[in-house]
């Protein structure tokens, strides 16, 4: 899991000045001194590729003045908790962006990029509901999600195959996604139940960190 928050500054606070700008025992500071915390600096002069996050996103989502704010930005501060996230775990990708809020409120950061969901905004949403850590999104008629490795899980991406359309497939793999990140065990097949009916999902293990979910309406009997 991982943060980019592009400053309008080039030399951002120390990690342990970051850290004791935020009370004792504060969810903030004990992010920012957990030993699986790193906090690397990159600079627009030496790296301008992270520069513009959006131009290799599977499918960008361009705030327009978030574009326009990492133009006047000659640094990224990038937030990178390396430890191993058990399945379910959403306290963990809260904690971690409710530190970079912080932190990017004390660096008056202009924008912030989240690597797993491709989002990128001008402020970091701290919010515990799993929708501020996942993201689901579509491209030629193919559904994803996006960000479930917060959880210990593949994103999940819609089978082409199935005879379900992107309209029935959405609230399917929103639902999954959903239960997991409630904690519920990750379950290969299953029926799920949305405004449009019942579906019965089928998920393979996919490349490149998917899983293909395969989506067909329920028969009645």
């Amino acid at each position: 899991m991982e943060h980019w928050l592009y400053l309008p500054h080039g030399a951002p606070p120390g990690l342990s000045a970051l850290a004791k700008a935020f009370p004792e025992g504060s969810t903030e500071r004990t992010i920012l001194r957990h030993p699986a915390l790193h906090v690397g600096l990159v600079l627009r002069a030496q790296n301008p590729v992270p520069f513009r996050p959006d131009a290799d996103a599977w499918l960008p989502e361009t705030d327009p003045d978030a574009l326009a704010a990492l133009e006047r930005s000659p640094a990224m501060l990038r937030l990178v908790y390396a430890d191993r996230v058990r399945g379910g775990d959403i306290g963990a990708a809260a904690a971690l962006a409710l530190a970079a809020r912080g932190v990017a409120e004390r660096c008056r950061a202009l924008a912030a990029y989240d690597p797993l969901t491709e989002r990128l905004s001008k402020a970091v949403d701290a919010d515990s509901d799993c929708w501020s850590h996942l993201r689901l999104a579509e491209s030629a008629g193919e559904v994803r999600v996006l960000g479930m490795a917060k959880l210990g899980c593949p994103d999940l991406a819609s089978e082409p195959t199935g005879t379900a359309g992107p309209t029935a497939v959405r609230p399917v793999l929103r639902r999954l996604a959903e239960d997991l990140a409630l904690g519920g065990p990750w379950r290969w097949s299953g029926v799920v139940s949305s405004e449009l009916g019942r579906f019965r999902f089928t998920i393979r293990a996919g490349r490149r960190g998917l899983a293909r979910v395969r989506v067909e309406p329920e028969l009645e009997r």
